[in-house]
């Protein structure tokens, strides 16, 4: 997290909103929180993870109308506005997502104690669950700066509409129009419900979240993404969106797709090598304590 930061921090347009959410947080601690603060920035926080999935939505559609060549797109499944597609716009959008993500950074790490919800996004990989059901080795293509193209698998997809993004964890159809985040996505193509969704994710990542007792090694799910996360494939298919998002412009989205690719390499090493880290939900900064096979999770304070 602390490159993150620092990265946060060259970013000139973020700090006049980095100023001011960090006065707003000092302010606050200064005199004092209760629960209904914390409730209220969580409804914040809420509605602003909200918006920015939108605004990235609109941003891989006018994307992708771009690249098609076309000159204009109807949004009318957000909105009834017609967004011309230029250089112009695509940059304010970008511009949109920085500042967003930058108040969302700010306000989770240094406000709210870490979740589950936060904390397993940043340590699996969307790409990786989708990854591990595409049939019969359908094409998987590259997408704009973080993003890969799938067959969707929620509906019969002649070809790839699917948009993956790892950058910011989303999943996006723009054939059947349906929408997943990390955990969601479980809960929507294995039907599981969301408590077995998140210790699935647990137990495939080899995150120690306490009583984990839904799920063990043997079960038939948790080899299946556990075997695909493994697979060389996966790791060249990171390595490729690597070696291109390299040859993109420098933006905010490359900077912050860069980060997670490697990071998602660093979490198939340490899987490899059966290594746990710890979720300690009453702490307010998570540490990534790495625990080796032969540790006692017991006596970990």
């Amino acid at each position: 997290m602390g490159n993150f930061k620092e990265m946060l921090k060259e970013e000139k347009t973020c700090d006049l909103y980095g100023r001011q959410v960090e006065s707003y947080i000092s302010r606050l601690y200064s005199e004092g929180l209760d629960i209904n603060d914390y409730k209220n920035i969580k409804s914040m926080i809420h509605e602003l993870v909200e918006l920015e999935s939108l605004i990235y939505k609109k941003y891989i559609v006018m994307k992708k109308a771009i690249m098609t060549n076309k000159n204009y797109i109807n949004t009318e499944e957000y909105d009834s506005i017609e967004w011309e597609m230029n250089r112009s716009n695509l940059d304010k959008i970008e511009s949109l997502l920085e500042d967003y993500n930058a108040l969302l950074f700010l306000l989770k790490n240094n406000i709210i104690p870490n979740s589950l919800n936060n904390f397993l996004p940043q340590e699996c990989s969307i790409t990786h669950l989708v990854y591990t059901n595409n049939e019969n080795n359908n094409p998987i293509k590259l997408y704009a700066t973080d993003s890969f193209l799938f067959r969707c698998q929620f509906h019969n997809d002649r070809r790839p509409s699917l948009s993956v993004s790892e950058g910011v964890g989303l999943g996006n159809c723009f054939g059947c129009k349906i929408g997943f985040k990390t955990i969601s996505y479980l809960t929507k193509y294995e039907k599981l419900n969301y408590k077995e969704a998140v210790c699935l994710l647990a137990l495939v990542y080899m995150i120690d979240i306490g009583n984990n007792q839904l799920f063990s090694e043997n079960d038939d799910l948790v080899k299946k993404y556990r075997n695909a996360l493994l697979q060389d494939e996966f790791k060249e298919l990171l390595l490729k969106a690597i070696d291109r998002t390299n040859t993109k412009e420098e933006t905010y989205i490359k900077k912050r797709a860069l980060l997670k690719f490697k990071h998602d390499l660093l979490t198939i090493e340490r899987v490899e090598n059966k290594e746990w880290i710890k979720f300690d939900k009453d702490r307010k900064v998570v540490k990534r304590i790495i625990l080796k096979p032969e540790d006692d999770f017991k006596n970990y304070n």
